[in-house]
Protein backbone atom coordinates (compact mmCIF):
# COMPACT_ATOMS: atom_id res chain seq x y z
CA UNK A 1 0.00 0.00 0.00
CA UNK A 2 1.04 3.61 -1.28
CA UNK A 3 2.21 5.94 1.66
CA UNK A 4 -0.26 9.24 1.95
CA UNK A 5 2.04 12.71 1.96
CA UNK A 6 0.67 13.10 5.31
CA UNK A 7 2.02 9.30 6.90
CA UNK A 8 5.26 10.24 5.22
CA UNK A 9 5.47 13.90 6.71
CA UNK A 10 4.73 12.53 10.05
CA UNK A 11 7.64 9.75 9.84
CA UNK A 12 9.99 12.61 8.96
CA UNK A 13 8.69 14.48 11.68
CA UNK A 14 10.30 11.84 14.13
CA UNK A 15 14.04 12.81 15.40
CA UNK A 16 15.16 9.06 14.56
CA UNK A 17 13.84 9.10 10.94
CA UNK A 18 13.99 12.52 10.17
CA UNK A 19 18.13 12.56 11.41
CA UNK A 20 18.50 9.34 9.04
CA UNK A 21 16.67 10.73 6.01
CA UNK A 22 18.59 14.13 6.02
CA UNK A 23 21.89 12.06 6.68
CA UNK A 24 21.11 10.19 3.45
CA UNK A 25 20.25 13.06 1.52
CA UNK A 26 23.77 14.97 2.57
CA UNK A 27 25.41 11.91 1.55
CA UNK A 28 23.58 11.64 -1.86
CA UNK A 29 24.77 15.51 -2.78
CA UNK A 30 28.17 15.62 -1.69
CA UNK A 31 29.02 11.48 -2.50
CA UNK A 32 27.44 10.44 -5.50
CA UNK A 33 29.81 11.91 -8.23
CA UNK A 34 27.21 11.94 -10.71
CA UNK A 35 27.03 15.58 -10.87
CA UNK A 36 30.68 15.64 -12.23
CA UNK A 37 30.40 13.15 -14.78
CA UNK A 38 31.38 14.27 -18.32
CA UNK A 39 29.78 11.34 -20.22
CA UNK A 40 26.50 13.19 -18.80
CA UNK A 41 24.63 15.54 -21.14
CA UNK A 42 23.00 18.54 -20.49
CA UNK A 43 19.18 16.87 -19.91
CA UNK A 44 21.12 14.50 -17.90
CA UNK A 45 22.49 16.93 -15.49
CA UNK A 46 18.98 19.42 -14.95
CA UNK A 47 17.15 16.46 -14.47
CA UNK A 48 19.40 14.78 -11.46
CA UNK A 49 19.96 18.31 -10.16
CA UNK A 50 15.78 19.05 -10.12
CA UNK A 51 15.38 15.24 -8.53
CA UNK A 52 17.91 16.13 -5.96
CA UNK A 53 16.29 19.15 -4.59
CA UNK A 54 12.71 18.11 -4.63
CA UNK A 55 14.12 15.30 -2.63
CA UNK A 56 15.54 17.45 -0.25
CA UNK A 57 12.66 20.18 -0.29
CA UNK A 58 10.82 17.17 0.91
CA UNK A 59 13.32 15.56 3.45
CA UNK A 60 14.44 19.49 4.96
CA UNK A 61 10.80 20.83 4.50
CA UNK A 62 9.88 17.61 6.93
CA UNK A 63 12.72 18.07 9.32
CA UNK A 64 13.04 21.95 10.00
CA UNK A 65 9.14 21.92 10.68
CA UNK A 66 9.71 18.85 13.46
CA UNK A 67 12.79 20.79 14.46
CA UNK A 68 11.41 24.09 15.06
CA UNK A 69 7.95 22.74 16.35
CA UNK A 70 10.27 21.51 19.15
CA UNK A 71 12.57 24.30 19.70
CA UNK A 72 9.60 27.49 19.17
CA UNK A 73 9.20 29.65 22.51
CA UNK A 74 6.35 30.82 22.51
CA UNK A 75 4.17 27.61 21.82
CA UNK A 76 0.26 27.42 21.63
CA UNK A 77 -1.98 24.88 24.11
CA UNK A 78 -4.76 24.28 22.27
CA UNK A 79 -6.64 27.69 21.79
CA UNK A 80 -4.42 29.25 23.89
CA UNK A 81 -0.89 30.78 24.17
CA UNK A 82 1.29 30.03 26.30
CA UNK A 83 2.78 32.98 28.44
CA UNK A 84 5.10 31.53 31.62
CA UNK A 85 6.22 27.84 31.63
CA UNK A 86 10.08 26.80 32.58
CA UNK A 87 12.21 28.66 30.54
CA UNK A 88 15.00 26.24 28.41
CA UNK A 89 17.06 29.01 26.86
CA UNK A 90 20.45 26.51 27.01
CA UNK A 91 18.87 23.92 24.80
CA UNK A 92 17.63 25.96 22.08
CA UNK A 93 20.86 27.12 21.78
CA UNK A 94 22.35 24.01 21.90
CA UNK A 95 19.55 22.62 19.53
CA UNK A 96 20.31 25.66 16.69
CA UNK A 97 24.27 25.25 17.01
CA UNK A 98 24.14 20.91 16.52
CA UNK A 99 21.42 21.01 13.74
CA UNK A 100 24.26 24.18 12.00
CA UNK A 101 27.01 21.38 12.89
CA UNK A 102 25.23 18.25 11.17
CA UNK A 103 24.24 20.31 8.09
CA UNK A 104 28.27 21.73 7.81
CA UNK A 105 29.92 18.53 9.02
CA UNK A 106 28.15 16.29 6.80
CA UNK A 107 28.37 18.53 3.79
CA UNK A 108 32.27 18.90 4.62
CA UNK A 109 32.48 15.36 5.19
CA UNK A 110 31.47 14.51 1.42
CA UNK A 111 33.64 17.20 0.22
CA UNK A 112 36.53 15.77 2.16
CA UNK A 113 36.27 12.45 1.19
CA UNK A 114 35.87 13.44 -2.79
CA UNK A 115 38.50 15.43 -2.48
CA UNK A 116 40.96 12.78 -0.85
CA UNK A 117 42.25 15.46 1.66
CA UNK A 118 43.83 14.25 5.30
CA UNK A 119 42.01 11.82 7.31
CA UNK A 120 43.11 14.00 10.11
CA UNK A 121 40.10 16.27 9.07
CA UNK A 122 37.43 12.98 7.73
CA UNK A 123 37.90 11.98 11.84
CA UNK A 124 36.89 15.53 12.96
CA UNK A 125 34.31 16.04 10.60
CA UNK A 126 33.36 12.66 11.25
CA UNK A 127 33.12 12.84 15.14
CA UNK A 128 31.47 16.58 15.00
CA UNK A 129 28.72 14.92 13.06
CA UNK A 130 28.39 12.02 15.22
CA UNK A 131 28.34 13.95 18.12
CA UNK A 132 25.27 16.59 16.92
CA UNK A 133 23.19 14.59 14.79
CA UNK A 134 21.75 13.11 18.73
CA UNK A 135 21.81 16.53 19.60
CA UNK A 136 19.94 17.85 17.36
CA UNK A 137 17.54 15.16 16.83
CA UNK A 138 16.51 14.41 20.37
CA UNK A 139 17.44 17.40 22.67
CA UNK A 140 14.35 20.17 21.43
CA UNK A 141 11.86 17.35 22.29
CA UNK A 142 13.53 15.85 25.27
CA UNK A 143 13.81 19.76 26.61
CA UNK A 144 10.25 20.91 25.97
CA UNK A 145 8.93 17.33 27.34
CA UNK A 146 11.15 18.48 30.62
CA UNK A 147 9.60 21.84 30.88
CA UNK A 148 6.43 21.69 30.12
CA UNK A 149 6.64 18.88 33.09
CA UNK A 150 6.80 22.18 35.64
CA UNK A 151 3.31 23.24 34.45
CA UNK A 152 2.66 26.59 31.77
CA UNK A 153 0.15 29.38 32.39
CA UNK A 154 -1.43 29.92 28.84
CA UNK A 155 -3.95 32.91 27.82
CA UNK A 156 -7.39 33.16 25.68
CA UNK A 157 -10.21 35.46 25.88
CA UNK A 158 -11.98 32.76 28.14
CA UNK A 159 -9.41 33.63 30.60
CA UNK A 160 -5.87 32.42 32.03
CA UNK A 161 -5.25 28.94 31.32
CA UNK A 162 -3.20 27.02 34.34
CA UNK A 163 -1.37 23.59 33.69
CA UNK A 164 -0.15 22.35 36.73
CA UNK A 165 3.00 20.02 36.97
CA UNK A 166 2.27 16.27 35.83
CA UNK A 167 -0.49 14.97 37.41
CA UNK A 168 -2.47 18.35 38.25
CA UNK A 169 -5.75 18.90 36.67
CA UNK A 170 -5.78 21.78 34.39
CA UNK A 171 -8.10 25.56 35.41
CA UNK A 172 -9.13 28.63 33.30
CA UNK A 173 -9.68 31.43 35.57
CA UNK A 174 -11.53 34.14 34.14
CA UNK A 175 -9.70 37.55 33.54
CA UNK A 176 -12.44 39.52 35.86
CA UNK A 177 -11.52 37.28 38.68
CA UNK A 178 -7.85 37.80 38.96
CA UNK A 179 -7.64 40.19 40.75
CA UNK A 180 -4.55 42.47 41.47
CA UNK A 181 -1.77 41.30 39.25
CA UNK A 182 1.83 41.80 41.35
CA UNK A 183 4.95 42.86 39.52
CA UNK A 184 6.96 39.41 39.87
CA UNK A 185 8.66 36.97 37.49
CA UNK A 186 6.92 33.94 38.34
CA UNK A 187 2.98 33.26 37.83
CA UNK A 188 2.91 32.61 41.44
CA UNK A 189 4.44 35.55 42.67
CA UNK A 190 2.60 37.63 40.72
CA UNK A 191 -1.17 35.65 40.93
CA UNK A 192 -2.31 35.07 44.49
CA UNK A 193 -5.32 32.90 42.52
CA UNK A 194 -2.49 30.27 41.39
CA UNK A 195 -0.82 30.06 44.44
CA UNK A 196 -1.28 26.53 45.52
CA UNK A 197 -1.89 24.90 41.95
CA UNK A 198 1.05 23.06 41.58
CA UNK A 199 3.46 25.29 39.43
CA UNK A 200 6.96 24.10 39.40
CA UNK A 201 9.16 26.74 41.20
CA UNK A 202 11.48 27.24 38.21
CA UNK A 203 8.22 28.58 35.99
CA UNK A 204 8.58 31.87 34.76
CA UNK A 205 6.71 34.60 32.90
CA UNK A 206 7.92 35.18 28.92
CA UNK A 207 9.06 38.69 28.73
CA UNK A 208 6.95 41.48 28.82
CA UNK A 209 3.78 38.88 29.84
CA UNK A 210 3.23 40.02 33.01
CA UNK A 211 2.40 43.50 32.36
CA UNK A 212 0.01 42.33 30.05
CA UNK A 213 -1.55 40.30 31.94
CA UNK A 214 -1.91 43.01 34.76
CA UNK A 215 -3.22 45.24 32.44
CA UNK A 216 -6.11 42.61 30.98
CA UNK A 217 -6.78 41.51 34.53
CA UNK A 218 -7.75 44.95 35.42
CA UNK A 219 -9.07 46.78 31.91
CA UNK A 220 -10.40 43.55 30.61
CA UNK A 221 -8.99 41.54 27.58
CA UNK A 222 -8.31 43.26 24.93
CA UNK A 223 -4.34 43.34 23.68
CA UNK A 224 -2.81 46.10 21.86
CA UNK A 225 -1.12 45.70 18.09
CA UNK A 226 2.42 45.74 20.29
CA UNK A 227 0.99 42.99 22.21
CA UNK A 228 -0.65 40.79 20.20
CA UNK A 229 2.75 41.08 17.70
CA UNK A 230 5.18 40.41 20.50
CA UNK A 231 3.09 37.54 22.24
CA UNK A 232 2.09 35.97 19.17
CA UNK A 233 -1.36 35.95 19.80
CA UNK A 234 -4.30 35.71 17.45
CA UNK A 235 -5.23 39.08 15.44
CA UNK A 236 -8.72 38.43 16.31
CA UNK A 237 -8.39 38.57 19.94
CA UNK A 238 -7.15 42.54 19.70
CA UNK A 239 -9.96 45.23 18.52
CA UNK A 240 -7.07 47.25 17.45
CA UNK A 241 -7.76 47.31 13.37
CA UNK A 242 -4.08 47.78 12.96
CA UNK A 243 -2.87 44.31 14.77
CA UNK A 244 -4.05 42.06 11.41
CA UNK A 245 -1.65 44.62 9.62
CA UNK A 246 0.97 44.39 11.42
CA UNK A 247 0.47 40.43 11.82
CA UNK A 248 0.42 39.74 8.57
CA UNK A 249 4.00 41.67 7.69
CA UNK A 250 5.09 40.29 10.21
CA UNK A 251 4.31 36.81 8.83
CA UNK A 252 5.73 37.83 5.59
CA UNK A 253 8.66 39.34 7.19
Amino acid sequence: MAMNPSSATFLLSLPPMRGFASVLFLVLVTAVPGFDDEELGAMARIVMVVVVLMLGTVIWGATLSGFVRDVREPRCLGDAVVLANRPRRLARVLSWASLAVVILSGLSFGLLAAAELSDVALLLSMLSFLVALPVASLLPRLSRWYADGAGRVAASPGGLQIVPARGGEDMTIPWTELGTVLPSSSPEGSLPAVRGCGLGGRVRWRPGTCAAVARWAAEGFDPTAEEARSLHLDPEWSSDPSTVRSSRADRWG
